[in-house]
């Protein structure tokens, strides 16, 4: 029988009582790398339903939270074996981002998020709900809600629906989309790139604003600057009506014909000259029918002085329906846009 004595912030420790310290403090017990967590809600969770998280270990631990990333300075209530079930607004947890980590005092978990949703929704300001403007260039403006910290801008020039399909991801219905943005400000000018980078490419070419086309737009609240993290609460869609007359005529579609089937490894597309215009941009979109509605996605946006353009179909395209037109532009960006012509295109 032997003491060896070890030294821990100016405390000695006999052997039995630092094996004592080691077991509490996890290390003999093999929790060397802390507590793993394996379930919490990676969705936007309603303040009033009960939360779950659990662990991998059999400690009996809590959730400490804070606001701000590697800062807990609060805890819920209750503590549990291996799990913990809360209520958020039971512990006092209002709509926002929270930073979690289960801990026993002496180990812990890393660090993950548990978003609040707020049952608020942005309510827009300007351009209000059937106005007409005067500008391709508006600024939209909206009010800010407690404890959200993006919104997810979306622009469309049909009606649009939001809702979530049944694996809980959101779903935009029956909508062209034309512009898409999510910020941490309550404005965005048309046009901008988007803040988050998230939608730069799938924007592409933003086009104009058309004189005479109603618009659509709504606004989400976001929790986490990608559009995984939108919430569907909603204060209704607003349109508004450009005010710009492009003194140009529209351009004529020449080539491919309307309904055409194509199967060729490159596509020529072709339209008339417009008289003042000094471009074109020229736009290719995928139809998609889904749950009885319709609906474009960009499959190809490009700016040219020429009246035809060369597509590498084979390379772009897939087996499906798809729409084109041509908006002729001016030097002032405004422009005026062609008929709409389908085609099918068919992978040999």
């Amino acid at each position: 029988m032997f003491n060896i004595n070890f030294k821990y912030k100016n405390i000695f420790l006999s052997y039995p009582a630092f094996i004592f310290f080691l077991l509490m403090a996890g290390i003999k017990s093999g929790y060397t790398q802390g507590l793993t967590v394996v379930e919490y809600p990676f969705y936007l969770a309603d303040q009033n339903e009960t939360v779950t998280i659990r662990w991998v270990e059999s400690v009996n631990a809590t959730v400490r939270y804070g606001t701000r990333q590697g800062v807990y300075g609060h805890q819920i209530s209750v503590s549990g074996l291996g799990k913990v079930e809360f209520v958020p607004s039971a512990e006092g947890m209002v709509p926002g981002i929270y930073y979690c980590r289960v801990s026993n005092g002496l180990i812990h978990s890393n660090e993950f998020p548990v978003y609040i949703e707020s049952p608020q929704a942005p309510a827009g300001r300007e351009p209000q709900n059937g106005a007409v403007i005067n500008t391709i260039s508006p600024k939209f403006t909206w009010d800010a809600v407690p404890g959200v910290p993006f919104y997810h801008f979306i622009l469309t020039d049909q009606p649009v629906q939001i809702v979530r399909d049944e694996f809980g991801d959101l779903q935009i219905q029956g909508a062209n989309i034309i512009y898409q943005a999510i910020t941490g400000k309550t404005e965005l000018l048309y046009g901008d790139n988007d803040p988050s980078g998230f939608f730069n490419q799938v924007n592409g070419i933003v086009p104009p604003l058309l004189n005479e086309k109603a618009y659509n737009w709504i606004i989400l609240n976001n929790y986490g600057n990608n559009p995984a993290l939108s919430s569907i609460v909603q204060s209704g869609v607003q349109s508004f009506t450009v005010n710009v007359p492009v003194n140009i005529n529209a351009p004529a579609l020449l080539a491919p014909a309307h309904n055409a089937i194509l199967s060729s490894r490159e596509i020529q597309f072709s339209w008339s000259p417009v008289s003042g215009a000094n471009s074109y941009q020229f736009e290719v979109f995928e139809i998609i029918e889904e749950s009885g509605s319709s609906s474009t996605f960009p499959v190809w946006q490009v700016v040219t002085t020429n009246t035809k353009i060369d597509l590498l179909a084979r390379q772009m395209l897939k087996s499906s329906y798809y729409e084109w037109h041509v908006i002729a532009l001016i030097v002032s960006g405004a422009g005026k846009v062609s008929a709409k012509r389908n085609f099918t295109y068919d992978v040999p």
